[in-house]
């Protein structure tokens, strides 16, 4: 059941690395083991689990797709601003104010 969900999971998203996926699936099932709700459970323990696991795994891989995708494009637009707005010059201009005001401010020293 756990290599299952991990293969299904590698599957829908291969952005992620198969040993990230394989802890995380490890992680949630140790959690749902010594979770409350697995303990008042009478029956269809089995299934119950397989379920629970499968819809850890799956929400968590999609939330990191969703940061990884989110990190990216942000990095992406960035960089894409800075090149396209900032002259080369202009942008050493920056820095230097930037790093006085916070000399100014005690927050950088000029030790090495």
């Amino acid at each position: 059941m756990l290599h299952s969900a991990a293969r299904q999971v590698a599957a829908r998203y291969a952005s992620l690395a198969r040993d990230d996926i394989g802890q995380h699936a490890t992680a949630s099932l140790l959690q749902i083991l010594g979770s409350r709700e697995f303990y008042d459970r009478n029956s269809h323990a089995a299934f119950a689990i397989s379920r629970m696991l499968k819809r850890c795994v799956f929400e968590w891989a999609e939330r990191e797709c969703r940061a990884l995708s989110l990190s990216t494009s942000l990095a992406d637009s960035m960089d894409r601003f800075a090149s396209e707005t900032t002259e080369p010059i202009e942008r050493s201009t920056l820095l230097r104010h930037f790093l006085d005001r916070c000399h100014r401010r005690g927050w950088l020293s000029t030790e090495t």
